[in-house]
């Protein structure tokens, strides 16, 4: 299933399949749910192309987990090397499990680092929701 992709002055081959399965993969990796953009196998507007064209195929099973992957892929965003470390520094708050189990030094590192990367992170959440909605009106569009 190779899709034909054309920008001014270039054209580019693809496995729509290829596509497809790195970006399923990636999904399921169980890895934090905001990530880097550099992390998809393909440029974000492929995978978005073809996930459109498959959900125009779809039957109604695949195309609900079809219409989850086409709006997940608003946790992909292009991350600046502070907002990346943001994300990793909440990534680590996040496993240290129960705050009840924390001591009061953990504690108040924790609310430290949250401070110091919360505008950062809020930012990006921002992008991410904004993105969530356009994506979701796509698909009210295509039906």
């Amino acid at each position: 299933m190779a899709e034909e992709l054309r920008q001014p002055h270039q054209r580019i081959e693809i496995d729509a399949l290829d596509v497809f399965r790195s970006y399923a993969a990636l999904l399921g990796s169980g890895q934090s749910i905001v990530r880097n953009a550099n992390e998809l196998s393909y440029p974000k507007r492929i995978v978005k192309t073809v996930l459109m064209h498959m959900l125009r195929l779809a039957n109604q099973p695949e195309r609900n987990a079809l219409e989850t992957a086409y709006v997940c892929l608003a946790d992909f965003q292009e991350l600046s090397d502070k907002e990346a470390a943001a994300l990793h520094a909440w990534a680590k708050i996040e496993h240290l499990g129960d705050p009840n189990h924390l001591s009061d030094e953990q504690l108040k590192a924790a609310a430290f680092v949250v401070a110091e990367i919360g505008p950062l992170l809020n930012s990006v959440n921002v992008r991410v929701a904004a993105e969530a909605e356009a994506l979701a009106h796509d698909l009210k569009a295509l039906n």
